[in-house]
């Protein structure tokens, strides 16, 4: 009798084991059906055979378990399996890998990459299209949905030449190769008017945000197309975007801010450090905000004297007539910051009156 328990024990986990395996085999292939809402595929509430008012197709990263480097990748990849009519196709795989992180990062193409090495498209999509499994699409179907959600949207145009080169076109090259990309042009600011009586008007100063304060487009333009910036103006369609606050993008950084701080009656101007009480020089006035004021903390005043950002600062090595205009006597050089600068603060005149009656700068210079 116990023979016969242990027997059936054994042979009850095998024959678990091998269906959990089997099951694992197939996720591989034939991933699970997942139950989708009707409006990740259609953008109406009750679409027909007549008018299926879809959506591009979405695709969905059921397995992400691995993040990977574009190093690991050719800087080039030679698309050839399914050579017929066209001649194989060049893909930059470098330049692309650089442009997801203004997406989802290597899952925007990839969207199957269990661990160890992502497998290739023709291990899971056939070239011919699996009649049993419908959700899968083939080869050529994977291969065009990777590109031409965004190619179409800055190219506007879905002709197969664009992206192909005919057999017998011997060195030809495919237009999307030579095709001009809409040079950028960033807008000084944008201003918007919107419907509050207390405050109509909001200045967005843009080049304020990327050239002064440092922000990365991606801090703000992430998971928008390519069309949005890389097309003109008078050729744009309309691309879905994800409706989101208006005040999603600001919150980042103003998240404690009151609406009267950006809401008023009229345009701003832009912000100038002299609105701190605190003039820039020359010297100054390049940097960017993240040169004195670290980046990822909130901007708060900082300590004026010189050493609190120039550790090696001193007296005897810093060039007074060079960097401030005015140069020192044989006297005065021998002196101490402190003598004529008043506590330390550099942003205010200096005083002569500790040595000197009736003496005041810049009417009297320091230079005998």
């Amino acid at each position: 009798m116990k023979i016969f328990v242990l027997t059936f024990g054994i042979s009850f986990l095998l024959c678990f084991c091998a269906i959990a395996q089997t099951g694992q085999m197939n996720s591989f292939s034939e991933p699970q059906a997942m139950m989708l809402p009707c409006s990740d595929c259609h953008i109406c509430d009750k679409p027909t055979v007549e008018n299926p008012c879809l959506k591009a197709c979405p695709r969905h990263s059921w397995k992400m378990t691995t993040e990977h480097s574009e190093a690991e990748a050719p800087d080039i990849i030679i698309i050839d399996e399914l050579e017929s009519l066209y001649s194989p196709v060049e893909f930059h795989h470098k330049n692309h890998a650089h442009w997801t992180v203004m997406q989802k990062g290597c899952s925007e193409c990839h969207h199957y990459s269990p661990e160890g090495p992502i497998p290739a498209c023709n291990e899971c999509h056939t070239k011919e299209i699996n009649p049993k499994n419908l959700r899968q699409v083939g080869l050529k179907g994977a291969y065009h949905q990777q590109c031409m959600g965004c190619h179409q949207e800055w190219s506007l145009s879905t002709d197969c030449n664009f992206c192909h080169v005919k057999l017998d076109e011997e060195g030809g090259m495919p237009e999307i190769q030579t095709a001009e990309r809409a040079l950028i042009t960033e807008p000084d600011r944008k201003v918007y008017n919107v419907e509050m009586d207390d405050g109509p008007v909001v200045t967005f100063h843009h080049q304020q945000h990327s050239q002064l304060y440092g922000i990365d487009c991606m801090e703000c333009h992430k998971g928008e197309g390519c069309g949005v910036c890389h097309t003109p103006q008078d050729k744009r369609t309309a691309v879905a975007q994800k409706p989101e606050d208006p005040h999603a993008r600001c919150f980042n950084c103003h998240e404690d801010a009151s609406c009267d701080k950006c809401h008023l009656q009229k345009e701003t101007e832009g912000f100038t450090h002299a609105q701190t009480g605190w003039p820039l020089s020359r010297y100054h006035k390049p940097l960017t905000c993240n040169a004195c004021h670290p980046k990822g903390k909130k901007i708060s005043r900082l300590n004026r004297s010189c050493t609190s950002c120039h550790k090696n600062w001193s007296s005897s090595n810093f060039d007074h007539g060079n960097i401030t205009g005015v140069t020192l006597g044989e006297i005065h050089m021998g002196f101490d910051c402190s003598d004529c600068h008043l506590n330390k603060r550099f942003d205010k005149k200096p005083s002569c009156d500790g040595c000197h009656e009736g003496y005041a700068y810049p009417d009297v210079e320091p230079e005998f």
